[in-house]
C-alpha cells in the first residue's frame, strides 16, 4: 500500500513537469524574466493562498500565518517596481482534502526556491538580487518534516484521499495557467508579430 505521498508524487508528476518546464523558461537573472516570474507566481500564490484562508488552513496548520508568503512576494514585486498582477480568482472554497493538496504544492515549492534564490542571487542586476525575499523566505523551523507528518496523518484517512489529489491538481493548474500567460517566451513571440 502506498503512502498518500508516494500518491501525490505518482498522480502529480505530469502537471509537476509541465509547471517546471514552464518556468524554466524564465532566465531569472535578467530583471524582465525576474520580473514576469515574479507576476506569475504572485498571481498563483496569492490567489491559492487566499483560497487556502477561505478554507480554513489555519485548522490544519496552526503555523500558517508564519508560512504564508503573499506579503514577501508583494514586497519583491515593489522593490522592482513591477505591477502586482490580480490573483486568480477562486470563487468556492476547499473541503479539507483540497486544502492539503494544494498546501502541499506550495509547500513543496520551496524546495525549488532555494535553488532559484541562489540563482537569482548570481545576477549582474542589484535589484534582482534584492528582490528575493519571495524565493528566500524562511518558513518555522522544520517546517517541511512537520507539514509531511501532518500531511501523513491526514493521509492515514482514505475518505481524503480524492481532495487532495484534486487540491494537487488545482494548485498546479493554477501555477501552469500563471507561468504560461506571464511567460517571456509568450512576450517576445507577441511582440516580433
Amino acid at each position: 500500500m502506498s503512502t498518500i505521498r508516494e500518491m501525490l508524487r505518482a498522480e502529480g508528476g505530469a502537471l509537476h513537469q509541465q509547471v517546471d518546464a514552464t518556468f524554466g523558461h524564465y532566465e531569472i537573472q535578467t530583471r524582465p524574466h525576474y520580473v514576469a516570474f515574479l507576476q506569475a507566481h504572485a498571481q498563483a500564490l496569492m490567489g491559492l493562498e487566499a483560497l487556502l484562508e477561505r478554507s480554513g488552513i489555519q485548522r490544519l496548520l496552526p503555523d500558517w500565518a508564519e508560512r504564508r508568503r503573499t506579503a514577501v512576494l508583494g514586497d519583491d514585486l515593489q522593490r522592482l517596481n513591477a505591477i502586482q498582477p490580480a490573483p486568480v480568482a477562486i470563487k468556492r472554497t476547499l473541503d479539507e482534502g483540497e486544502c492539503w493538496g494544494v498546501a502541499y504544492v506550495l509547500e513543496g515549492s520551496r524546495l525549488g526556491s532555494r535553488l532559484l534564490d541562489r540563482h537569482a542571487g548570481e545576477s549582474a542586476d542589484e535589484a534582482v538580487r534584492e528582490a528575493r525575499g519571495y524565493l528566500g523566505h524562511v518558513p518555522p523551523k522544520a517546517a517541511w518534516p512537520q507539514f509531511l507528518e501532518r500531511l501523513d496523518q491526514a493521509g492515514s484517512d482514505p475518505a481524503l484521499h480524492p481532495g487532495m489529489l484534486a487540491g494537487q491538481r488545482l494548485a498546479f493548474e493554477v501555477f501552469l495557467a500563471a507561468g504560461l500567460q506571464h511567460s517571456p517566451i509568450a512576450a517576445a513571440a507577441v511582440a516580433a508579430s
